[in-house]
């Protein structure tokens, strides 16, 4: 290529500023540039490449043709790799149940993009089985018809301590033990709602009736007078056993001698 533009400027003669100069170096110039031209040959032959209308077209109007394109969208088949066999998808999968209950257990729900990272990481089933056992700690269960636990107050803590000493505090109970070890975790109060089948003896007055159980049984005279005698028979045997019978032998015996004496004495 250099050669060829030295070759151009030793024959094409210096320009002047006349306005046929244009012309004149024109004629001189037009045999010199074509024995140059036919000297030049190309090292390998170039081939232009044909510029096709295939990327867009354009109306009159400056608008594409919409439905064109999208019925030409419709009309291209997907490549399938060759050893493998193309997979039909019905319209109606999404309907399918098994689908639905495979894809309930998914991370990817409906609206995840919008739920905090925590909620939508997959979680092991380590992490998963003590999340599901907090849950159960929270209520009963169905049996109860998912009973909530309370807030333990004073109050609740004095009638449930009174509920597990019932029978003890019945005077005509001849089995008296307690109903409960430990005070539960899962209750509710509420209130009873007298019947007209009750006969009158059986219904509290206002006077009688209070807001806990514990003020209830405080103001029952009659029941506190049994307890305080029970009490009191109580703390007597237990100091007689103490201190040993006097009837028997001055001073102090051991509790298997004097049990042995009061057997031999009945």
């Amino acid at each position: 290529m250099g050669r060829f533009f030295e070759s151009l400027l030793r024959t094409v003669p210096p320009t002047t500023n006349s306005d046929d100069s244009d012309s004149e170096t024109g004629e001189s110039a037009s045999p010199a540039v074509s024995e140059a031209a036919k000297r030049f040959r190309c090292s390998k032959p170039v081939e232009l490449k044909s510029v096709t209308d295939d990327l867009f077209d354009m109306d009159d109007d400056g608008e594409a043709d919409e439905d064109e394109q999208t019925d030409e969208r419709h009309d291209v088949k997907p490549v399938v790799p060759d050893g493998k066999k193309r997979v039909h998808i019905p319209a109606d999968i999404c309907d399918d149940p098994e689908l639905k209950k495979l894809m309930s257990k998914s991370v990817l729900q409906p609206g995840f993009d919008t739920k905090p990272v925590e909620s939508v990481l997959l979680k092991s089933k380590r992490r998963t089985k003590l999340d599901r056992k907090k849950l159960r700690a929270e209520d009963k269960g169905d049996a109860w018809f998912n009973m909530k636990a309370p807030e333990m107050t004073d109050e609740h803590r004095m009638d449930l301590e009174l509920l597990r000493m019932r029978n003890s505090l019945d005077v005509k109970t001849p089995y008296r033990k307690n109903d409960l070890k430990v005070l539960p975790k899962f209750f509710q109060v509420g209130r009873i709602v007298e019947n007209k089948a009750d006969f009158y003896s059986g219904r509290l007055t206002k006077k009688e009736r209070k807001r806990t159980m514990v003020d209830e049984i405080m103001q029952d005279y009659e029941a506190l007078d049994k307890h305080k005698r029970r009490y009191d028979k109580i703390r007597a045997e237990k100091a007689k056993i103490r201190r040993g019978d006097s009837a028997f032998r001055p001073g102090r015996i051991s509790k298997k001698a004097f049990r042995a004496k009061k057997r031999s004495k009945n």
